[in-house]
């Protein structure tokens, strides 16, 4: 699971899933201001990773209980949801803050750039070792063969990186087992080719490596020195001390974690009304979110507004008491 220039953090990757996949729906046009019966176009990454679920729950939700017609549109990559959204070609979209962070325009395209409506949950990321080595820590990896490279993905290069940092390390001190994304650096993993991999916490693919061979979570040090080793790098990202529960692998002790948050982006000229409307479902309707999905377990009412996050609130969201 599981930071950052316009390429982005998941342009043609997801780092939940770490699928690349071509453009699978064509997106319309966003509905025009006076078109308010017509549907809302919500932007996800592919089928199958956690960004399409988390839309198709929210997708639901905003039909079922906010009565906003509200359609799911799988996309390549976050970096195009945040480019479909500044166009206008999407009223929603489910972007991380890096990624969001990494699309954004020049200062002069920043008038019609997406603006935040919620901070939906975390999303966490880390380096897996074999159980069985003697790597405890992150500095452990000195000499040791760890995936790098991530070409189709040069954010998450970043986000490795910043784990690197965080305990004192930089690339020059590993032996970088160059992939194009964390799938195959999985499997490289797998075959023995690599001593450790980058992967999202809680992935499916990790769930899947582990079944094969046992794995460890590297800890992130969550000091203070470390902390501003690793916000030099990944300005955005935090850490955060992770308790055991089913689907998180590599750890049975509380462990401090890289995390970053998933957010609920919209088209700037998006109605206010809409947008509130949007918002109140969120904060009402986190039950139905987490039966959709498990993800939404990490979703505070009390933080929807408080986002990690360089792009400015909806202004819908800006002005509301919380």
């Amino acid at each position: 699971m599981t930071a950052l220039r316009r390429t982005g953090f998941a342009t043609r990757r997801c780092l939940l899933a770490a699928l690349a996949l071509p453009a699978l729906i064509p997106v319309p046009r966003a509905r025009p201001a006076h078109a308010a019966a017509a549907p809302l176009g919500l932007g996800s990454m592919a089928p199958g990773t956690v960004s399409h679920a988390a839309a198709s729950a929210i997708a639901e939700l905003l039909t079922r209980q906010a009565g906003l017609e509200t359609r799911v549109l799988p996309n390549a990559g976050e970096a195009v949801l945040v480019g479909l959204l500044s166009s206008g070609r999407l009223d929603l979209a489910i972007a991380n803050a890096l990624e969001a962070e990494a699309a954004r325009g020049e200062p002069a395209e920043r008038a019609s750039e997406p603006r935040v409506v919620a901070r939906l949950f975390p999303l966490r990321a880390g380096l897996f070792v074999r159980s069985d080595q003697p790597i405890q820590r992150i500095a452990d990896l000195a000499g040791k063969r760890v995936t790098a490279g991530f070409s189709a993905s040069p954010a998450i290069a970043r986000l490795l990186d910043a784990l690197l940092a965080a305990d004192g390390l930089s690339r020059a001190d590993i032996r970088p087992v160059m992939v194009p994304d964390p799938v195959a650096g999985a499997a490289r993993f797998v075959e023995g080719r690599a001593d450790a991999f980058f992967f999202a916490i809680g992935a499916a693919k990790v769930i899947e490596v582990d079944a094969a061979t046992r794995l460890r979570l590297l800890p992130v040090p969550d000091d203070a020195e470390a902390f501003a080793r690793l916000a030099q790098v990944a300005p955005l990202a935090y850490t955060e001390r992770l308790q055991p529960r089913p689907g998180l692998i590599g750890f049975a002790a509380p462990v401090p974690a890289l995390a970053f948050d998933n957010l609920l982006l919209a088209r700037g000229d998006l109605e206010e009304e809409v947008v509130r409307r949007v918002f109140a479902a969120l904060r009402d309707g986190r039950e139905m979110l987490i039966a959709r999905h498990p993800a939404f377990r990490d979703l505070n009412p009390a933080m929807l507004a408080r986002p990690r996050s360089s792009l400015a609130l909806h202004p819908a969201i800006a002005a509301l008491s919380l």
